[in-house]
């Protein structure tokens, strides 16, 4: 009996001792981390304004507190140019908070941190296609917010380089003999992206492509596209010189 009161007093101890270790927060210094980090933030040390707010979340103090922290540390991770976790962070927010009255700046960043992500036009596009969900998401939503120029521009942009992958990967199925695949890939880019620089050079592709396959008719009638539209493009002269050898 002596035993087993030793043994239960012996793990009373030694839980006491583990919970002694874990601090949490005292409810009233929710706010009072807050102001620090909000300190932290002017002074741009983004780094401490996010070990301040993070201890936000942790004091429980309210809910508006933990909102209000959630997109302090999203926009701080952006300031601080660290995209990738401040993507992470503003979808968390929206997804937690969808009423919350910075939603608008949420959305808005989010589709700049996706942006600021974007690759090359040989690699992923994941970023990019993100970026535009987000700004048009943002546009439809508030069409009065200032910032809707710039989220246009923004879309824009990304359109371009969703454009240059598409003809990039055209062109290497062209260059490696898959004429089919090259014709998928290159077909929807005009109607896609009416406004993309390059269509010239879409169209000497596609039309190499059609030639290729044995798709004759369809090579001069994308040719003759070429020429039409762009009468003075160097391409033209390229394209004349593939029917005149391979037609």
């Amino acid at each position: 009996m002596m035993n087993c009161r030793l043994s239960l007093i012996f793990a009373l101890t030694l839980l006491l001792a583990a919970c002694a270790e874990t601090i949490v927060p005292t409810p009233k210094a929710g706010q009072r981390y807050l102001d620090e980090g909000n300190a932290f933030f002017e002074r741009q040390n983004y780094t401490d304004a996010i070990a301040s707010w993070e201890k936000v979340r942790d004091s429980y103090q309210s809910a508006e507190l933990t909102a209000t922290a959630d997109y302090r540390i999203a926009e701080a991770r952006f300031l601080n140019q660290d995209y990738l976790e401040a993507a992470t962070a503003f979808e968390s927010f929206i997804q937690q908070h969808p009423d919350h009255p910075h939603i608008a700046d949420a959305l808005y960043y989010l589709g700049i941190a996706y942006f600021e992500q974007m690759l090359s036009a040989d690699r992923d596009q994941t970023a990019t296609k993100n970026a535009i969900l987000s700004l048009r998401n943002f546009t439809s939503r508030y069409p009065e917010d200032k910032r809707v120029t710039k989220a246009r521009e923004v879309i824009e942009a990304c359109n371009v380089r969703l454009a240059e992958h598409e003809l990039y990967v055209g062109h290497f199925y062209l260059r490696t003999d898959h004429y089919q695949a090259a014709i998928k890939r290159l077909t929807p880019i005009p109607k896609q992206y009416p406004a993309f620089t390059e269509l010239d050079r879409v169209y000497l592709y596609l039309g190499q492509a059609h030639l290729r396959a044995g798709q004759s008719a369809e090579a001069v009638d994308i040719f003759n596209t070429l020429y039409a539209k762009f009468p003075d493009s160097k391409y033209v002269d390229k394209a004349r010189k593939t029917l005149a050898k391979e037609y």
